[in-house]
C-alpha cells in the first residue's frame, strides 16, 4: 500500500502528514514539522531553507517514496468569483477559462484554470470560485519532489482541504453556513463553507512576535471585516458558526474571546479527532494538534476532489473522439444483415405463406385441447396454493417441544400461529423466559434449521419478578416455505404395432421342418407357445384358431404339435432322436414310448 505525504508550510514553518488509504479509510502514521523561518519577501520555492526542511522532514520520518499532495496558500494563487452562462458539464471548463482570461489580472494560455461550481445566480447565470497559479512553479515544486523521490500527484488550496475533513467526518456542519479559522503561526485561513462548498477564503498575516491577547484581537477584528467582505459578495451569505481549528486546551481562551466580539457560537475542533490518527503522530504533535488542520485534510483530497481546485489536475473539456472506423464497419455490417434478411424474406415469402396457413388449421383445431388444458392448469393452481399453506401446526408444536431447552432452563409462554392470505408465509411467534441470559443464543441455536429461520429480540428483565425465570425475549420462527410437486406426470408412451395371427398353410409352407419335431439347437430362453388342433383332412387351409391358454414349457423351448395324418385313437410318434432326454429342471420327468397294445396317453385324452 502507497503512503501519501502531505506537505502545507507557511513563512515560519513546514509541515507535513504521512497516511495510507484503504478500505477502513484514511490512517495517519506520522505528523512532522521544521522550522522555515523566510524572509518577508522571500519565495519559499526559490529559498533553500524550504529544500532543507524538506530533506530533514523526510529524513526524520524514514520516507522515501510516495505520492505528495502540496497544499498552497490562498495568497499564492489568484482567485475569484466568476459568473458564465449556464452550459452542458463538458463544456463549463471551456466557458471559465474564457470568462478568466478576461476577469483575472494576468493569466496566460498556458496557465492552469481550475474551478468549482457554488450555484445559480438569481438571473440564470452559474456562479463559480475559479482559481489560477502559474505553471513555473508547478513545474518548480515537481523538481523539488522528485529529487527526493516524492510523485507529485495534487496541488490544491490550503483553506479548502483543512475544511475536508470536518465535512468529510462531520456531514451536519453542511447545514449550516460555517467560517472555519485555521491558526498557525504568522498566517491565519479563513474559509467560509455553506453546504458542501468553500464560498469565500482569506489569508491573514500577523506579528508572530505578539503576545497572546493582541494576537486573539487581532483575529477577532480580521474575522470581523472577512464577515463583512463576505457579506458584500453574496448577499443571501449568513455565517451561523465559527469553528477554530485546534484542541480545546489551546483554543479556549481565543473561543471565549470571540464568542463575547463577534456574538456568534465559537467552538474549536481537533483535526486528529475526525481521523485515525496513531499514538505516534499525537506524540509529535504536541498539544499544537491545529496547526496540522491542512495537512490531515489533504490527506482525505483524492476522494473528495469534486469540491476541491486541484491544478495539478485542473477541470478540463473531455473530447469525445468518433470513431470513423467502428462506424464504418458497423455502417457496413448492418447493410449486410440488411440485404441478407431482404433476400431471405422475398425466398421463403411463399413457405411462409403456407406455413402460415398450416398453423391456423392447427390452431384452430386445439382451441378446444388448449382452452381444457387452461381449464385443468387454473384449478391446479389452486390446489397447489391450498397444499402449500397447508402447514401442520401439531408438527411445529412437536418441533418446539423437542427443540427447546429443558423446562428447568427455559419456558414458552402463549403462542401464536399466523399465516398470511397469500398461504405463502407462516410464522410462530411466543415469548419465552429462562434462567440465565446465555441461554437465549442457545435456544436460537437449537430452534434454528434450514426449514425454521430464527428472529429474536433483545434480551430483557421479566416483568414477573416472582418468576424464577428471570429474563425473557421475543421469538419469531418463520417456517420454510412448502414446495408441492405436480402429482401429475405425463409421459409419452409408443403404440405398439398390431400383429395379425398367420394362417396354417402359410406356417406350413415357410416352415418345412415337420411340427411335432424338436428344434435341433433349441434356444436356451423360454418360449411360449400356442397349441392348435388342425383339421383331419391336410388339404383344408381353414385358418388356425389360437388356444385361450397357450401351453409354457420351461426349459424346453420346443414346441410339440400333433400331426395332420394322426386321427383320434392313435398316438403320436416319438420324434425326439434321444430316447431317454435328461429331464429339465422345473419340467416333467420324460414319458417311454407306450409297448405294444397299449395305448398312449394323448390318443386317451383324444378319445
Amino acid at each position: 500500500m502507497s503512503k501519501t505525504i502531505t506537505i502545507d508550510c507557511d513563512p515560519k514553518e513546514m509541515r507535513i502528514a504521512v497516511g495510507t488509504s484503504g478500505l477502513t479509510g484514511v490512517s495517519v502514521e506520522q505528523v512532522l514539522s521544521a522550522p522555515l523561518d523566510l524572509g518577508p519577501n522571500e519565495d519559499f520555492l526559490e529559498s533553500p531553507k524550504t529544500l532543507a526542511a524538506l530533506q530533514l522532514l523526510l529524513k526524520k520520518g524514514n520516507i522515501r517514496a510516495g505520492n505528495a499532495i502540496v497544499c498552497v496558500a490562498r495568497s499564492n494563487v489568484e482567485l475569484r468569483a466568476v459568473h458564465v452562462p449556464t452550459v452542458d458539464k463538458n463544456e463549463m471548463p471551456d466557458m471559465v477559462r474564457f470568462a478568466a482570461q478576461r476577469q483575472f489580472a494576468s493569466v496566460g494560455d498556458n496557465w492552469p484554470i481550475d474551478f468549482v461550481t457554488l450555484g445559480l445566480t438569481p438571473d440564470g447565470m452559474t456562479e463559480v470560485l475559479a482559481a489560477s497559479v502559474n505553471p513555473a512553479r508547478i513545474e518548480r515544486l515537481e523538481k523539488i519532489l522528485e529529487d527526493n523521490g516524492l510523485k507529485f500527484s495534487q496541488l490544491v488550496l490550503r483553506p479548502m482541504v483543512a475544511s475536508t475533513v470536518a465535512l468529510l467526518k462531520r456531514p451536519e456542519l453542511a447545514n449550516q453556513v460555517t467560517l472555519f479559522v485555521d491558526l498557525l503561526q504568522q498566517e491565519a485561513d479563513m474559509a467560509i463553507v455553506d453546504g458542501k462548498n468553500v464560498v469565500f477564503m482569506r489569508t491573514i498575516r500577523f506579528d508572530a512576535d505578539q503576545d497572546e491577547g493582541s494576537r486573539n484581537k487581532t483575529i477577532s477584528s480580521e474575522i470581523k471585516r472577512t464577515l463583512l467582505s463576505a457579506a458584500s459578495q453574496f448577499s443571501n451569505l449568513s455565517v451561523t458558526q465559527v469553528i477554530v481549528w485546534g484542541s480545546l486546551s489551546a483554543r479556549e481562551a481565543l473561543c471565549r474571546i470571540l464568542t463575547d466580539s463577534l456574538s456568534l457560537p465559537v467552538s474549536s475542533l481537533d483535526p486528529f479527532e475526525l481521523a485515525d490518527v496513531s499514538a505516534k503522530a499525537k506524540g509529535e504533535s504536541g498539544h499544537e494538534s491545529g496547526k496540522y488542520a491542512a495537512a490531515i485534510g489533504a490527506l482525505f483530497a483524492p476522494s473528495y476532489h469534486e469540491h476541491l481546485i486541484d491544478f495539478r489536475h485542473p477541470r478540463k473539456r473531455i473530447e469525445k473522439k468518433v470513431p470513423v472506423l467502428t462506424y464504418s464497419l458497423a455502417g457496413a455490417a448492418a447493410a449486410l444483415v440488411v440485404g441478407l434478411g431482404l433476400y431471405s424474406y422475398f425466398a421463403s415469402h411463399a413457405d411462409l405463406d403456407q406455413q402460415i396457413i398450416a398453423l391456423n388449421d392447427s390452431i384452430k383445431q386445439n382451441e378446444g385441447a388448449v382452452k381444457l388444458a387452461t381449464q385443468k392448469e387454473n384449478e391446479w393452481r389452486k390446489i397447489e396454493a391450498f397444499l402449500a399453506g397447508n402447514y401442520s401446526w401439531l408438527e411445529e408444536l412437536e418441533y418446539l417441544s423437542k427443540k427447546s431447552l429443558p423446562a428447568d432452563q427455559a419456558m414458552f409462554g402463549s403462542a401464536t400461529f399466523s399465516l398470511d392470505a397469500k398461504g405463502t408465509n407462516a410464522a410462530v411467534s411466543s415469548k419465552f423466559i429462562f434462567q440465565e441470559s446465555e441461554d437465549a443464543p442457545e435456544m436460537q441455536a437449537a430452534l434454528r434449521d434450514p426449514d425454521h429461520e430464527i428472529n429474536a429480540t433483545g434480551i430483557a428483565k421479566n416483568p414477573d419478578r416472582t418468576s424464577k425465570y428471570p429474563w425473557s425475549s421475543d421469538l419469531t420462527i418463520r417456517l420454510a416455505g412448502r414446495k408441492v410437486e405436480d402429482p401429475r406426470k405425463w409421459k409419452s408412451v409408443p403404440i405398439p404395432e398390431t400383429r395379425t395371427a398367420p394362417t396354417s398353410e402359410s406356417n406350413t409352407k415357410s416352415d418345412p421342418t415337420p411340427t411335432g419335431a424338436l428344434s435341433p439347437n433349441p434356444s436356451p430362453t423360454p418360449v411360449a407357445t400356442e397349441s392348435t388342433t388342425p383339421a383331419n383332412n391336410a388339404s383344408d387351409a381353414s385358418p388356425v384358431t389360437p388356444s385361450p391358454t397357450p401351453n409354457v414349457t420351461v426349459g424346453a423351448p420346443s414346441t410339440t404339435t400333433s400331426p395332420p395324418n394322426v386321427g383320434e385313437g392313435q398316438s403320436a410318434p416319438n420324434t425326439n432322436p434321444n430316447p431317454n432326454p435328461a429331464p429339465n429342471e422345473g419340467s416333467a420327468a420324460p414319458t417311454p414310448p407306450p409297448s405294444a397294445g397299449e395305448k398312449s396317453p394323448t390318443s386317451e385324452e383324444g378319445n
